[in-house]
């Protein structure tokens, strides 16, 4: 047998010239012959040391070894896992408990919706502190922001409004306070913003 790469990939599959039985013995019907060659193939160890050149004949022999050894693998991972017919009574309850919390993360959000909606209504400094201070409260409460909110939201919103207030001569020191205690809240509490 050839040395190199190559040697590998002719182990146990005749040689590659004539004489040996005709080449690889990989042109048969049902293509096991193909597979258990490249499956010994795979398996076989390859020693190169450096009187083996490396060809691209012999890199192209290993390649198609390791490729037809993951199609001859691939099916029989395919039926390592069963079907089920219909839930089971542990998976069941596991849902049960996703769509509870999903939904107190739904009112959670709405609530907190409402108070930066009640925020964007807002007219004077007092409705500003109160909105941001339920904002925040609500924060601590939950140990973060509610579910499907991110801190780049409430600061854009609020910001938006914050632009708006300076230009009527609101947003006094209290507000910016309180303010920056629901930015601090929200960076202590979830994701950085």
């Amino acid at each position: 047998a050839a040395r190199g790469l190559n040697s590998g990939a002719n182990a146990g599959a005749g040689s590659n010239g004539g004489g040996g039985g005709g080449g690889y013995a990989m042109m048969n019907d049902d293509g096991q012959a193909a597979a258990a060659a490249a499956a010994a193939a795979f398996r076989a160890p390859v020693r190169m040391t450096a009187q083996d050149p490396v060809t691209r004949r012999g890199a192209a022999a290993k390649a198609a070894a390791m490729l037809l050894s993951g199609v001859v693998a691939a099916p029989a991972l395919a039926n390592a896992y069963q079907s089920v017919d219909k839930p089971t009574a542990e998976w069941e309850a596991q849902e049960a408990r996703a769509q509870a919390f999903r939904k107190a993360q739904r009112e959670i959000a709405n609530k907190f919706n409402a108070y930066v909606d009640d925020l964007q209504k807002s007219t004077t400094d007092d409705n500003m502190i109160k909105n941001l201070n339920l904002m925040t409260e609500l924060i601590q409460a939950q140990a973060g922001l509610p579910a499907g909110i991110t801190a780049k939201q409430v600061v854009n919103r609020v910001r938006t409004k914050k632009g708006e207030m300076k230009e009527e001569g609101l947003w006094g020191t209290p507000v910016e306070m309180a303010y920056q205690n629901l930015t601090g809240q929200m960076r202590k509490l979830s994701l950085p913003i």
